[in-house]
């Protein structure tokens, strides 16, 4: 488990919970093997919950493209909610919400999964 990091299931899905204020070249490393190794021993939905992450450089951004490839990998699923301010500013203007599906909140993003499971 690494700090600042609380994993849980809800609905069958598996939950990041980021409690660090950054994802960056300090942390993006090992949380890229993290959200990895959940995939391959058995996720196939999870959602990285950022609420309280209010910076994130270039590495943290590819923290979110190494989740949505390791969720390809094993035909499972990828998204994030909870985007603040400068997190979300970056996320707009990199265009990621084109590849990676992004929701307001975690009960949002666990609707929106349950209705996809349904179609």
């Amino acid at each position: 488990m690494l700090e600042g990091v609380e994993t849980r299931e809800k609905d069958g899905k598996t939950i990041v919970d980021i409690h660090n204020s950054h994802i960056d070249f300090r942390n993006a490393t090992p949380l890229k093997q993290y959200l990895a190794s959940l995939f391959d021993n058995g996720s196939k939905t999870l959602f990285l919950n950022l609420s309280q992450v209010s910076f994130m450089d270039s590495a943290g951004l590819s923290v979110l493209l190494v989740g949505k490839r390791s969720a390809d990998d094993v035909q499972g699923n990828f998204s994030v909610f909870g985007l603040q301010g400068y997190v979300n500013n970056l996320i707009e203007l990199t265009h990621l919400k084109r590849v990676i599906p992004i929701y307001i909140s975690e009960a949002d993003a666990l609707r929106q999964s349950s209705l996809k499971e349904k179609h």
